[in-house]
């Protein structure tokens, strides 16, 4: 989506969950803020068995480190090269961390007699997934 405010174009931005938002110019850090803050939110689901929340929480630790190692392997090839990254695609880190915050996302919907904050969740989730493809 995109805004406009007397010329001013902030470009893409991606709603996660209400009040957390990501936009084009999002760094890696203030997305793995945002995905601190959905882990905190789906531990706190309480109608959720633990073994589920377990399997989730996990998985989306290992998102985070893989976002992590790939955002931190990208600004080492950038320096290497002299260039900036250029967004031109998903790499393989990329459709890792993609995979993992989608596997949550349909888990979450799955669950079917939790709450409606589980399925909105699990829509924050594909909204970050679809920033990872374009941005991370």
């Amino acid at each position: 989506m995109v805004f406009n405010q007397s010329g001013w174009n902030v470009g893409k931005v991606y709603n996660i969950a209400g009040d957390l938002r990501l936009t084009d110019r999002s760094s890696p850090q203030e997305f793995a803020e945002a995905l601190n803050e959905l882990r905190s939110r789906i531990r706190a689901l309480e109608d959720v068995p633990g073994a589920d929340l377990a399997a989730m929480d996990a998985e989306l630790a290992q998102a985070a480190l893989a976002a992590d190692t790939h955002a931190g392997e990208d600004a080492t090839a950038d320096a290497a090269s002299g260039e900036d990254a250029t967004g031109d695609g998903p790499s393989p880190g990329d459709d890792i961390v993609a995979g993992r915050l989608t596997r949550v996302a349909n888990r979450l919907r799955a669950l079917g007699t939790a709450t409606a904050a589980a399925s909105e969740l699990g829509t924050s989730l594909d909204t970050m997934a679809q920033w990872v493809g374009h941005h991370l």
